[in-house]
């Protein structure tokens, strides 16, 4: 956690929004290449974004949540 991905849109669906916002997305190779650039050459994103994402990530995809997540779905899903 803490390092910044770049991923194509397809590979975000479903992912929560609260999480897309901190992926940077692309579908050609020279979108990959602008952005991985990007990132390396913007003191912005190491110095506030990136801690900022890690913090969110931790919150929403942690395995805590997730587990705790899947088992309200299976109650749900038991219980409706």
């Amino acid at each position: 956690m803490g390092i910044p991905v770049v991923a194509s849109s397809m590979s975000v669906q479903g992912m929560p929004e609260q999480i897309k916002k901190y992926i940077f997305t692309a579908d050609s190779p020279q979108e990959f290449a602008d952005k991985t650039l990007g990132i390396l050459s913007d003191k912005n994103i190491r110095n506030s974004f990136i801690p900022e994402a890690k913090e969110n990530v931790r919150n929403f995809l942690s395995w805590d949540v997730l587990v705790n997540n899947f088992l309200e779905g299976i109650k749900e899903i038991q219980n409706p």
